[in-house]
């Protein structure tokens, strides 16, 4: 059975998972972190995408995206693509780096979105290497808290205005927010991303992305 196509109509947002192949580690420094920013920067540029939310870890990232009129995988693409030929460079080796195809979950805005970044930046506090998700340093959660200093590849604020009108209404919401645990069946469903393992939204959601009702489906 072939693959589904993915979804995608301009200013969709999607939960992007990209994992290191057969789990191997996709950052052994900060010097790896920072080459893989500096790459994704340029693509989020060039192909016109926001980043709401970042989480990365020893062998896997997790990220927030928001497309325009250029689908996904464009980006992500090259993204894989450069990063692996830095890496094997740097470290003197071949092959794959990541595994596969990198998996990506349409998510509805209204009802999901802030969902998915708590997953997100909870992801350090589930794998059991904090206990405060501000005491890891690789993810976009000091970000929401202090947006000024969030850095120019960063979006926040279509997440941020969900919480409140202002800044500080806002950040005091997500606060509260963060602190909240994800309930099993919650978090059950964000694992598995929601109808058909791809689509993460209510019931009207779900019909309008698998119908197309004013949405483009694309294989990429």
């Amino acid at each position: 059975m072939g693959r589904k196509p993915r979804i995608h109509y301009p200013g969709a947002f999607y939960h992007v998972m990209l994992r290191g192949n057969a789990k191997q580690t996709i950052f052994h420094d900060k010097d790896d972190i920072r080459r893989f920013e500096e790459i994704l920067s340029q693509g989020i540029e060039k192909y016109n995408l926001r980043l709401c939310s970042y989480c990365w870890m020893k062998n896997h990232v997790h990220m927030a995206l928001q497309v325009s009129d250029i689908p996904l995988a464009k980006m992500m693409q090259s993204l894989s693509q450069r990063y692996t030929g830095w890496f094997n460079h740097r470290y003197d080796r071949v092959g794959h780096l990541f595994q596969g195809r990198y998996r990506a979950i349409l998510v509805d805005r209204e009802g999901y979105l802030l969902e998915i970044i708590r997953y997100i930046h909870l992801n350090p506090v589930r794998a059991e290497l904090v206990t405060d998700p501000l005491d890891y340093p690789e993810s976009s959660h000091h970000a929401y808290l202090a947006p000024d200093k969030a850095s120019h590849w960063l979006s926040v604020d279509p997440a941020l205005k969900l919480f409140g009108h202002t800044q500080e209404a806002a950040q005091i919401k997500y606060r509260h927010f963060m602190g909240q645990p994800l309930e099993a069946d919650l978090l059950e469903l964000l694992r598995k991303g929601g109808k058909e393992g791809r689509i993460l939204g209510d019931d009207d959601f779900v019909h309008k992305a698998l119908n197309g009702s004013g949405l483009l489906c694309c294989r990429c």
